[in-house]
Formats: C-alpha cells, sequence, structure tokens
C-alpha cells in the first residue's frame, strides 16, 4: 500500500505545531513567555510528557536569556543539528557548536 507524504516544509511545520497545540490543550497553562518553551519542548522531543517536568520560579526568568541573545550572546550548541536549526531563528546570537562536524 502506499503511502502520501506531505513534502511541504511549511505545511509539516503547521501540522507538528497543530499537535503540540492539541497537546498542550491537555496541560496546565503556562504563562508567557514559558508556554512558547513549553511548546518548543514538546515540538523538539515529540512528547507531550516533557512538560510535566517542566519547573519554574517566576514568570521573567527567561527576561536575561532574551536580553543576552538581543545583544549578540554565545549560544553553545552540543550537535551542529542544533546549530543549524537555530541559525534562522536567532538572527543576532553567536552560535558556536562544541562539536567539529564529520
Amino acid at each position: 500500500m502506499p503511502y502520501t507524504y506531505v513534502r511541504d516544509p511549511q505545511e509539516i511545520y503547521r501540522q507538528s505545531f497543530a499537535k503540540v497545540a492539541e497537546i498542550m490543550a491537555d496541560k496546565p497553562a503556562f504563562p508567557p513567555p514559558l508556554d512558547t518553551v513549553a511548546a518548543r519542548l514538546i515540538h523538539a522531543c515529540g512528547n507531550g510528557a516533557v512538560v510535566d517536568q517542566l519547573a519554574f520560579s517566576a514568570p521573567d526568568h527567561l527576561a536575561p536569556g532574551i536580553a543576552g541573545l538581543k545583544e549578540n550572546a554565545h549560544v553553545f550548541c552540543d550537535v551542529e543539528m542544533v546549530r543549524a536549526g537555530l541559525a534562522g531563528t536567532i538572527s543576532n546570537a553567536r552560535l558556536i557548536c562544541t562539536l567539529p562536524a564529520a
């Protein structure tokens, strides 16, 4: 039986985050910007249970990191795939991969 695959990157992205939104609807609400972090964690892991372990002490604890990214902070990545994925989303940061490409 042949399979039909979605090949359009934007449609894949849309469908994957629609699924993340379904998963998040069954979870306790996170305050912004932690809701975005929770959604990205689910998307990255492919597992909604990951946010059941997410804890935070104050809603503004992401502010220093966000400010650093806006001020050309260094971001260390452990694999090249992560660096490549962030390259299009964090325009001001300096992305440094600590593992050399094979």
